[in-house]
């Protein structure tokens, strides 16, 4: 095989898939949808080797490499959507952001329709890089913001990577001067993206538990004077809301027992707005207290000596 075709297609798309299903282990532990996103971008980005070393290779003609280019966009395109979700947040894409999807969609099909044309066309590559310039300002932004260390790791791959691909348009002119040295350089950015990607996770799993410790130890209220349980009511909501996104359930609920709900209130998220009221009027949080002591007690009675008292 080739040692050109190995580097530029083979070797990156390696490192693409690896990085895929490592993407897919991460997203299997914490359901994140950033993490959704740039698996989805991932498998483009695999996609995207198979079909440019099929088409290099002379298989399926256009369609193949409209394909490829097709993957090769949407890769570059869920990265730029995954600035927005790096805290969980809902996809509101803005208008510049459908604005550069459409304009990207033009360009592949411009690259398409002169693909069998040696006229010194633009090359898809220079729209990706600018794409990715724009993604690494914002993971940038991010980082400076945050004072995460990945988040400015992976703008500077980005921005690594941008370079690679706006010299694919003057591939020929480099090849004279440098021959086959940068071909070497094709997985580079990928694995530096996959690195600062565990460190972000390793930043937000550490960042998240901080957060935490002191909102529970607090509850983000004042401590000065003696609080009723009506004004607690809003900061027990919150702590619920974040308890149920470490647990990455939809519902739950905290109901406090009778003689506590003079000072703490009973509060649920994902339920009917009734529920915590019908909790407490048939008394099911009580019976719920008892059940754990119940079992106390019966294990204790399994552990007496015969005849002991």
């Amino acid at each position: 095989m080739d040692s050109i075709f190995v580097g530029i297609i083979v070797v990156p798309g390696i490192t693409a898939l690896l990085l895929l299903l490592i993407f897919t282990y991460l997203y299997q532990q914490g359901r994140e949808t950033y993490f959704r996103i740039w698996q989805l971008g991932w498998a483009s980005l695999t996609l995207y080797y198979v079909a440019i070393g099929a088409s290099s290779l002379g298989i399926g003609g256009v369609t193949v490499f409209g394909a490829a280019k097709l993957f090769q966009l949407s890769a570059v395109l869920l990265i730029l959507v995954s600035t927005q979700l790096t805290e969980g947040e809902a996809l509101r894409p803005k208008w510049y952001d459908w604005a550069i999807g459409g304009v990207g969609l033009i360009f592949t099909a411009y690259v398409i329709a002169h693909h069998a044309n040696a006229d010194g066309h633009l090359e898809l590559e220079v729209f990706l890089a600018g794409v990715l310039i724009i993604s690494a300002v914002r993971f940038y932004r991010l980082g400076r913001q945050r004072d995460f260390l990945g988040f400015r790791l992976i703008a500077f791959a980005l921005a690594f990577w941008a370079v690679l691909l706006s010299t694919r348009q003057y591939h020929s002119l480099l090849a004279t001067w440098f021959g086959n040295v940068g071909h070497v350089l094709g997985p580079l950015p990928l694995m530096l993206i996959g690195i600062a990607q565990v460190i972000v996770l390793y930043e937000h799993e550490r960042r998240a538990v901080q957060d935490n410790t002191l909102y529970f130890s607090t509850l983000d209220v004042d401590s000065s004077h003696l609080v009723p349980a009506s004004e607690l009511t809003p900061s027990m909501q919150r702590m619920l809301e974040r308890l149920a996104k470490l647990l990455h359930v939809e519902q739950a609920a905290v109901c406090v027992a009778e003689q506590w709900r003079v000072t703490l209130p009973s509060v649920s998220i994902g339920f009917p707005a009734d529920f915590v009221k019908t909790m407490e009027s048939r008394e099911i949080s009580d019976y719920l207290i008892d059940i754990p002591q119940r079992g106390k007690h019966d294990r204790a009675s399994s552990c007496r000596p015969p005849g002991a008292l």
